[in-house]
This record gives C-alpha cells, structure tokens and sequence, in this order.
C-alpha cells in the first residue's frame, strides 16, 4: 500500500500532542503501568466491540468467481445459501474480518518450538502492524518490525520500510507475556520501542485473538498518550530477508 511519507506518523503525533485520544477503546495508561488483561485475563468479545468496525469482507470472504452473483449464480436451490455457501464462522462478518490486507499464509508468532531452519530455538521474522487512529475502523499499514525471538524473549529493530515511512530508527525489546500471573500459555505481546531521533517512546500491547484473521488486536501508547489501537500478523523468515531486516537485526543463521 503507498501513502503519503508525511502523513502516517504526524497522524499519531497530532492525536498525542492535541488530545484528541481515542476515547472507546482500551483504558489509557501511563507507559509503566500494566494492563488489567495481564492479571485478569482477555474475552473475546471484547474485541467484538472494539474492533467491529474494521470487519469486513476480508480476501477470503470476496466474492470471487465461485460465489459472483452472476446469470449461473442465482438464488436457486441449487445456489441458495446453504451450509457449503452459508455465512458461518470461516466466512462470517465476524470481529476479525476486516478491509485489512493480512495475507492468508500469514504464521504463528513464534513460541518455544524448535526452528527447523536453524535447528535451534531463535526465530526470525516480521511483524506487521495496523493502526487505526482515530477509532472508525479505518485502518492503515503502519509498521514491518523485524524480530528475532526465542521463547517468551523477543527483541527487534526497524526494517527498510520503517525508516522510509517514519523517517527514523528504533530498537525494540518485549516479550511474550501469559494471560495471568503463573500462566504458561502465550497471551499477549508486550512491546517498547525507543527511536534514534525525537525522544520518542512507544509501548504496544497486542492480545492474541484467535478468533479473527489477524492474530493480535491491541493498542499503541507514544510517551505514554494513547495513540491508536493496533492489530497484526506475523511472516517468518523468508519475509525478514525480503524486507531487508538482515540490515538491522542481523543474519538467520
């Protein structure tokens, strides 16, 4: 998606600096404090509400060629909406499903599983990152962080497309938080990022959300104002050489 270089980050700014923070959505926090999710856990329908605005019909809910409400495609018997061409949970208008252009072969963040490139347990890749501004469902591409992670260990740095959308570098540490205390399941990422020029600090909260086609759906905070809310999906290695991310985060292997 190409967009105006001068446009993306001021739009976050401009929502920090003026006050105008998105007032139905999560809670703000200050960037110290933790989310209630880390203790209390995170419901689904949560998002529901949140995030309803962006759902839509998603690449795999067009309405291709098999679906075209052309001459052989009428409301027949034969071409009725049934349980094979029905609006059930893969097709539904559902909290996931959005304009977003999240690809389907998209993967899981990584966990603690063994890498079968590398044969050991760091793995590369990206994670892309939407961020709808202003709360009307309208979201836009805003980040390719390149990321390097092992278990609940994540740390990560800007990729080429970063430093020419915001004009700027910055370093990421976070982790791979569990929904409560002494839970060992992966719940939520927990990400801050610190650029070179500005003074700028921005943290990201992203709950996992199986339930819709992106994995997490979240929340930005830039030095501590609420500044958007987020959601993302993650590529692996093959995404972090095409986008340059050997440049800043190193070589796989």
């Amino acid at each position: 998606m190409k967009f105006d270089l001068k446009t993306v980050l001021p739009i976050a700014l401009v929502a920090v600096h003026s006050g105008n923070a998105v007032s139905q959505t999560i809670d703000f926090y200050t960037a110290d404090q933790k989310p209630v999710e880390a203790s209390a856990g995170f419901e689904s329908n949560q998002f529901d509400s949140q995030f309803s605005a962006g759902d839509s019909f998603g690449a795999g809910d067009s309405f291709g060629a098999g679906d075209s409400f052309g001459a052989g495609d009428s409301f027949g018997a034969g071409d009725s909406f049934g349980a094979g061409d029905s609006f059930g949970a893969g097709d539904s208008f559902g909290a996931g499903d959005s304009f977003g252009s999240r690809p389907i072969d998209f993967e899981a963040f990584p966990t603690g599983e063994l890498n079968s490139d590398t044969h050991g347990y760091i793995h590369h890749g990206v994670l892309y990152l939407e961020v709808d501004n202003n709360n009307d469902g309208n979201y836009y591409d805003y980040m390719k962080v390149c990321i390097k992670s092992n278990d609940r260990v994540i740390s990560g740095a800007h990729s080429q497309f970063d430093l020419m959308a915001l004009q700027n570098r910055y370093i990421l540490q976070g982790a791979y938080q569990p929904m409560s205390l002494y839970g060992s399941d992966y719940g939520y990422l927990e990400l801050d990022l610190t650029f070179d020029f500005g003074h700028v600090k921005e943290s990201m909260v992203l709950y996992k959300y199986s339930g819709g086609k992106y994995e997490f759906n979240g929340y930005t905070l830039i030095n501590g104002n609420h500044a958007g809310t987020l959601r993302a999906y993650y590529k692996g290695s093959d995404m972090y050489i095409a986008e340059g991310c050997e440049y800043t985060t190193g070589s796989r292997f």
